[in-house]
């Protein structure tokens, strides 16, 4: 083997070893999408596994805020008649800062025309 043909194979070795990551967790961390699915396949005995994936794509905003307990009990409490991306949509609308609607529109302005 010629030096060069051995330098040549050193470096790509050197280069593909320094692709693998070493000390990267055995365990990935699971997102909130992840975590509401198992939460929604365990309360909404209504919903299937896979609706519960679904529900859980549509309300992917509110799980990022945090409000992923009042979303699953809602859809817990309506999984009994039904179980759809509109009954996910329903209670991720009716949930955190937006249970009463949202804030309160601006007042006209008082120098009106």
């Amino acid at each position: 083997m010629s030096p060069l043909r051995a330098l040549l194979a050193a470096a790509s070795l050197t280069t593909l070893s320094a692709c693998f990551q070493h000390g990267t967790p055995a365990v990935a961390t699971r997102g909130p999408e992840a975590n509401c699915a198992e939460a929604c396949e365990r309360y909404a005995s209504g919903c299937s596994k896979a609706m519960c994936a679904r529900g859980c794509r549509v309300a992917m905003d509110r799980l990022v805020e945090r409000e992923q307990r009042s979303v699953i009990s809602c859809v817990a409490r309506a999984s009994k008649t039904t179980c759809d991306e509109m009954t996910f949509a329903e209670c991720a609308a009716r949930s955190g800062p937006y249970v009463n609607g949202g804030p309160q529109p601006p007042k006209p302005p008082s120098d009106d025309e």
